[in-house]
């Protein structure tokens, strides 16, 4: 049976004969082999819950599925319950719960069907706690006093155990690889830290001295290019983020493979620091390249209740005209996009090995609510990654736009637009996002900004600033996520004959909006018709929770409107939804259906959106 860190230690870091480990044994059990396994309980496991528990264990009780369907539970085993017993006292040790008691398992049995059900009764005890943790350094360690306490200045809001905390053997595990990562990027990657730890029996507190052997300072030695690629090698080692003779960081070898894969042409790359105690302190780097397929094309097909059955095909030539350029053919239909044609040429790392440009003529037709355009043109824009969470781009784009429906074009008074104008646009963007999974994100913050303005360089028929700001914020409560987003917009004309156009009007209300209301049914209308408006205020608030399986479920309620003045937002006109949802998760996200009606409202119709990845 597996044991604690402490647990096997206390033999030798303690000689008090009244601390003993107090395992108790469940005598024989009564239940005869055969019987069938109805249902697994358990009582006072106060700080690890059931599931938890439950998955330590061989023996399975019937699923929800099988009981309404009159199936009985897995064979039920003596001998195979008693080893998981053994398994649940062992993970408890391995939490600080060192001196946890398991009753005799209390079973309630059914002769005539053959069934059984399990009661475990867990006496957790007091847990170990943490007292106190000190960093010593060894004797031979080479790295200097300052260096030393600006390592353990960085990581001190970092390291599992602190004072006060339950000792858990994970955490000494996480705390080491914290420690030696540490050193690692200040140039001891040799380091060897082990922990001393001193139990006190008397207030079940334990006292962890880690003794710290820096090794030697290290410096960066040559690259070596291995794998057969296409990709001369200038190329790739341009992406190397460090020179050789800097010191040895793991931060920037992990940075060289990021980079490195971010040419987007390889199918594999890695970066590996040969170390070797024998070789000095001078320390080479592999990085090993496989090219990805030079041409390939992918299909798509998917329904949503807006967009109706769509089907889009990407076709990518790697290594255009040699090096790391990537030519894209991209092509999509749909009912709001009857056609969408884009050709994108990418030039990875220029000038910068973190930043990418881009040029793509387009062509597309949109049909929404409000309007029908077709519009061509194209953009050329550089992107730039700050971070592995913070990037920036700027984009300069140039179309001409013809406007085949619209209440607007349709007008007869002064705010009429024409129906066939040329816009250009410089766009400014950034986006911060620490969020995880991809998917179905349960953890972290999103934002992106964008500012546009028109009418800069070639000129063009429209003079106007646009900014939309979208904040979103993921917090994990047990098996439960809370996702909240504010979304912010606004824009301001210049000139007296300048006029926004209607696909860069806000629009409010569809299946990743303001869900009580059709896709940009609610703000400003005209003959019952949605004209958008300049000023846009959106938050939403949803609650996610599993249900069984692939399936989970969710509660949401969103607010929202448009204004027709340029940056006005009055709280009095905000409208407000509630609905609820199903999720079934894919390999390329959640499948979603939503059910949405509007609050207090005369606009008092059901709802129904289908659609692929969440809300937001």
């Amino acid at each position: 049976m597996s044991r604690s860190i402490i647990a096997g230690l206390l033999p030798l870091i303690l000689l008090v004969p009244s601390l003993a480990v107090v395992l108790v044994i469940a005598p024989p059990l009564q239940a005869q082999d055969g019987f069938a396994v109805q249902k697994i309980a358990f009582e006072g496991n106060e700080s690890i819950p059931a599931n938890s528990l439950t998955l330590l264990m061989e023996t399975e009780s019937v699923g929800g599925l099988s009981k309404l369907l009159g199936k009985k539970g897995p064979e039920y085993s003596r001998e195979v319950l008693a080893q998981d017993l053994d398994r649940i006292k062992a993970f408890y040790q391995r939490e600080g719960f060192l001196y946890v008691a398991v009753a005799p398992v209390r079973e309630e049995t059914d002769p005539q069907e053959k069934t059984v059900k399990l009661t475990i009764t867990i006496t957790e005890g007091e847990p170990i706690t943490v007292h106190r943790v000190a960093y010593t350094r060894s004797e031979s360690s080479s790295v200097p006093d300052i260096v030393f306490q600006e390592i353990l200045k960085r990581i001190a809001r970092e390291v599992a155990l602190r004072p006060e905390t339950r000792f858990r053997d994970s955490s000494v595990m996480l705390d080491q690889l914290l420690l030696a990562r540490a050193l690692g990027n200040a140039g001891y990657p040799y380091a060897e830290i082990e922990p001393e730890l001193a139990v006190s029996a008397e207030d079940l507190s334990v006292a962890i001295d880690w003794r710290i052997d820096s090794g030697p300072e290290c410096f960066f030695g040559d690259v070596r290019i291995l794998g057969v690629s296409k990709v001369s090698e200038p190329v790739i080692t341009r992406q190397v983020a460090f020179h050789p003779g800097d010191v040895f960081r793991l931060r920037s070898v992990e940075q060289t493979q990021q980079q490195v894969y971010g040419l987007g042409v390889f199918q594999v790359a890695t970066a590996t620091p040969v170390l070797a105690k024998d070789s000095g302190n001078v320390i080479p780097v592999e990085a090993f390249v496989k090219d990805a397929k030079r041409f390939t094309t992918k299909f798509g097909v998917g329904y949503g209740t807006e967009d109706h059955i769509r089907v889009s095909s990407e076709t990518r030539l790697l290594g255009f005209l040699g090096g790391a350029r990537r030519l894209q053919l991209f092509m999509k239909h749909s009912y709001l996009e009857p056609y969408h044609v884009a050709l994108t040429l990418t030039q990875p790392a220029f000038p910068t090995p973190r930043t990418t440009l881009s040029f793509g003529p387009f062509a597309r037709r949109q049909r929404e609510p409000a309007y029908t355009i077709n519009r061509t043109g194209a953009t050329l824009g550089a992107a730039h990654q700050f971070s592995s969470s913070l990037n920036g781009s700027i984009t300069y784009a140039l179309e001409q736009v013809d406007v085949s429906e619209s209440v607007l074009s349709e007008s007869t008074d002064s705010t009429a637009l024409p129906g066939l104008y040329n816009k250009s646009q410089l766009i400014l963007g950034s986006s911060f996002d620490n969020s995880g999974p991809l998917f179905n994100p349960r953890r972290g913050f999103f934002n992106a900004n964008t500012i546009a303005f028109s009418g800069l360089g070639f000129g063009g028929d429209t003079r106007f600033m646009k900014l939309l700001i979208d904040l979103r914020r993921y917090s994990s409560l047990s098996v439960l996520v809370l996702a909240t987003r504010i979304k912010l917009g606004g824009i301001e004309t210049f000139g007296a004959e300048s006029f926004v156009p209607v696909e860069e009007l806000f629009y409010s209300g569809g299946s990743s909006s303001v869900r009580g209301w059709a896709r940009s049914d609610l703000g400003p209308k005209k003959d019952s018709e949605p004209i958008g408006g300049q000023s846009l205020m959106e938050a939403s608030i949803e609650l996610r929770y599993p249900i069984i399986g692939m399936l989970s479920g969710v509660v949401f309620s969103d607010l929202g409107n448009v204004w027709t003045e340029s940056f006005s937002y009055d709280p009095a006109d905000l409208r407000y939804s509630v609905g609820a949802g199903i999720r079934v998760a894919t390999p390329i996200g959640p499948v979603r259906l939503d059910v949405a009606r509007p609050v207090a409202d005369d606009d008092d119709g059901t709802q129904f959106h289908i659609s692929i990845g969440q809300a937001f």
